[in-house]
């Protein structure tokens, strides 16, 4: 639905930039837990869209908006394929990746005015450091479930070392794979002995070897499926 941008109150700018926040928080956890990446790389966004705004000043306000919100998602789409040229540490590419990755998702198609991206971005990173002191347990029951009544929810799972569950590989970098075993749980493994001979979307078996705040922290490779 088309959202009426002229009139977008502050507190749909706050949920819209608490929902990005949590999803980064997650994506920060997951890529490099304990740094600022994310947050930083965003930071950089937000400049960038402030200047595109900046240089399109003299044209119509209408074609304006227009041009510098689609230079934006332009932009971060470019970021992420020429992650190696803006490469500031080994996870640069992967930071980009995660953020354009969820404003796609949040903002593409809602048809909010640059100004107020650069609101909703601009709280979002705010919330990032606040969100980003809180354990990954309480942001993902935080967030709405889509799950139906007659599935388990988040709080009901629980994990048991030893377990064994389907994962698919998302990710093979050198000898780290990536296992997927939730939309929200997915983690990186060394796995010397196995990684030459699995591919990325390939499902798997995994076992969980270390449990941590009743949420899978370390697994490893079982079998194939």
């Amino acid at each position: 639905m088309v959202q009426n941008t002229d009139t977008l109150s502050e507190e749909s700018i706050l949920k819209e930039a608490t929902y990005l926040a949590k999803a980064l928080v997650k994506e920060q956890n997951y890529i490099e837990p304990g740094k600022d990446g994310i947050r930083n790389e965003l930071d950089k966004i937000v400049d960038y869209l402030r200047y595109t705004i900046n240089q399109n000043s003299s044209e119509t306000i209408n074609q304006n908006d227009s041009k510098t919100t689609s230079k934006f998602f332009e932009y971060l789409e470019k970021s992420e394929k020429d992650g190696k040229t803006l490469k500031r540490s080994d996870v640069t590419i992967d930071y980009y990746s995660s953020i354009n990755k969820i404003c796609k998702k949040e903002l593409n198609n809602k048809n909010y005015k640059p100004e107020k991206i650069i609101e909703i971005l601009a709280w979002t990173s705010r919330l990032i450091r606040y969100y980003k002191l809180e354990p990954e347990q309480q942001l993902l029951e935080s967030e709405p479930s889509a799950q139906t009544n007659s599935e388990p929810s988040k709080e009901s799972r629980i994990w048991e070392i030893g377990e064994e569950v389907e994962a698919e590989i998302t990710l093979i970098k050198g000898k780290e794979i990536t296992y997927k075993i939730t939309d929200d749980i997915k983690r990186k493994i060394k796995e010397p002995k196995h990684y030459q001979s699995l591919k990325v979307e390939q499902k798997v078996i995994v076992q969980i070897t270390e449990i941590r705040d009743n949420l899978p922290k370390k697994v490893k490779f079982v079998r194939s499926l």
